[in-house]
């Protein structure tokens, strides 16, 4: 559906004189050209499986019926996949996309093309490197099939820098005299933040 197409010419022997060509009760968006005998589909025809009867008629009206299958396959849909939002360094791929509809067998693709962000037609995956600078990427993936008709899905991916610590500091007090520190906060990075604490230096002298 989406895309307007035509039939060859219906080719008849015998008869007298010039032909005419007629359809029976037709779908929206199919007609044929009476003199010709070309088919035409329009792009607005419902998708579906069209029966339709032919009838040819010679000069002295005598007449032939032929029968005519027209498929409109659905649009293309591509589905699947998510968008990527990830920390620089940290490598990320998105699940899987699909394509539904069109006419034979579906192609994807990826574009544009660009360093450290790759695609798999055949897994439909797209992946990332840790190397991909931080920023914002809008990737377009398209499925084509076998007549050259269309359909797209854009991706979009964030690669936030690298945290940074700021404030906090250290802490001096006496035994047995509770003490915080002041608050330490987090910029940049992907997401919520959890803090932990760890300690390599040991136990202080007593």
């Amino acid at each position: 559906r989406g895309r307007a197409d035509s039939s060859t010419a219906i080719i008849v022997s015998g008869g007298t004189g010039s032909k005419t060509y007629a359809l029976g009760l037709t779908a929206a968006g199919i007609s044929i050209d009476s003199t010709t005998g070309v088919v035409r589909v329009a792009s607005t025809t419902a998708a579906g499986t069209w029966y339709e009867t032919v009838t040819i008629t010679d000069s002295v009206g005598s007449s032939i019926v032929k029968n005519l299958t027209v498929i409109v396959n659905p649009e293309i849909s591509v589905s699947g996949g998510n968008n990527i939002k990830t920390t620089l360094t940290r490598a990320d791929s998105t699940t899987a996309f699909s394509a539904t509809g069109g006419t034979g067998t579906l192609t994807l693709s990826m574009s544009p093309l660009r360093s450290n962000v790759s695609f798999d037609s055949t897994t439909g995956i797209i992946s990332i490197t840790g190397s991909l600078a931080a920023g914002t990427y809008y990737e377009t993936i398209t499925a084509t099939d076998t007549l050259g008709e269309i359909g797209t899905k854009v991706v979009k991916i964030t690669v936030n820098s690298k945290q940074t610590i700021t404030g906090g500091g250290n802490i001096v007090t006496t035994y047995g005299i509770p003490m915080t520190s002041a608050q330490f906060k987090a910029i940049n990075g992907t997401y919520g933040d959890t803090w932990t604490i760890s300690s390599d230096a040991g136990q202080g002298s007593h």
